[in-house]
């Protein structure tokens, strides 16, 4: 889930974005929750559809979210400070606590619009 979008540039994030669109080609299924005010931003807008073209779904939220990164349900990335741009992030391996936030994602999910 992404709140705002994040003021990551340069090198590490071209990295980061290249190595997860080759993976998405590769047939990697990724589900992304996106706050609505991020598509006020062309080039905040076109980050988030380029990930959607290649296999990437999507929904939009209007509600208050935090950004959580869970791979394959047994690992999770939640930021040390919940402040939008704070540096740090908790890894949680517990499944119990992964087992919420998936949950936390799915009702998310649920309510949000489908993808552009």
């Amino acid at each position: 889930m992404h709140p705002v979008g994040s003021p990551e540039k340069g090198r590490q994030e071209q990295k980061s974005r290249r190595s997860v669109l080759d993976a998405l080609r590769r047939g990697m299924t990724m589900r992304t929750i996106v706050h609505a005010r991020v598509l006020d931003d062309p080039r905040k807008a076109a980050r988030v559809r380029e990930p959607h073209a290649v296999g990437d779904s999507h929904r939009i939220v209007d509600e208050p979210i935090q950004q959580v990164l869970v791979f394959e349900r047994t690992a999770a990335f939640v930021r040390i400070i919940p402040v939008a741009y704070s540096p740090g992030a908790l890894v949680i391996r517990q499944q119990g606590l992964i087992t919420i936030l998936i949950d936390l994602f799915e009702r998310t999910w649920a309510r949000g619009n489908g993808g552009h």
